[in-house]
């Protein structure tokens, strides 16, 4: 299904809420997991001062201790493949930059909530993502909670938006392995907008020309 799946974190608490989900799917396939954190400079190295810099040092030696520390404890807890990624860079180009060389099979991070700098940080990152990278990108929402097993089904009900096209059905194969065989019901929606109608249309005449554009328009083939 997946032979890798990355997961940006922040260093924040709120951020590791992604990981159930991301180690539950990982369970799945076996998939290599990898923790991605981007240190970027608060301040250019041109201007910054000597205490700037040193405090800049001991941030990423923190952050890069505690990114190893993580993957080590659920790599034992797991027994699945765990690796951390330190980088350093701007953030969104560098972890769209990391996720074309990798491309791995999925990304899974939290968006944002309401208030908060981690949160904030993480809503531009996941913002970003969605914008500029072609690697299917799950957000976890805040607040939902995710079962860290798979003696649940991970996700019950699924709502897949299509539009008709090719393009959006591309979509259907990666969100059907996310579901749990006989126990995740999948809804497919799309909307239909029927063309504009001449004004000097009779009323018996739009209702057909309506029923019929949307009975046209209509998917047959979507099979779950």
């Amino acid at each position: 299904m997946y032979a890798s799946i990355a997961v940006p974190l922040d260093g924040s608490a709120f951020g590791r809420r992604a990981l159930p989900t991301a180690l539950a799917l990982a369970r799945r396939s076996n998939a290599v997991v990898h923790f991605v954190h981007v240190h970027e400079l608060v301040v250019h190295s041109g201007s910054a001062s000597m205490h700037e810099t040193r405090l800049d040092d001991e941030l990423r030696r923190e952050m890069r201790a505690d990114l190893s520390a993580l993957a080590e404890r659920l790599t034992r807890e797991t027994s699945l493949p765990v690796e951390a990624e330190f980088l350093d860079g701007p953030i969104v180009p560098t972890l769209q930059r990391y996720l074309a060389g990798r491309s791995p099979g999925l990304v899974v991070m939290m968006t944002h909530g309401r208030g908060g700098l981690s949160r904030a940080w993480l809503g531009s990152v996941a913002d970003g993502l969605l914008r500029g990278t072609p690697v299917p990108l799950l957000l976890v929402r805040p607040g939902e909670e995710y079962p860290a097993d798979l003696v649940e089904p991970l996700f019950r009900r699924v709502l897949i938006p299509l539009d008709g096209s090719t393009m959006a059905e591309e979509v259907l194969g990666i969100v059907m392995s996310l579901g749990t065989p006989g126990a995740t019901v999948y809804t497919l929606l799309t909307v239909v907008v029927p063309p504009p109608l001449p004004a000097h249309s009779y009323r018996g005449s739009d209702l057909f020309t309506e029923a019929s554009y949307v009975e046209l328009a209509s998917p047959r083939n979507w099979h779950t």
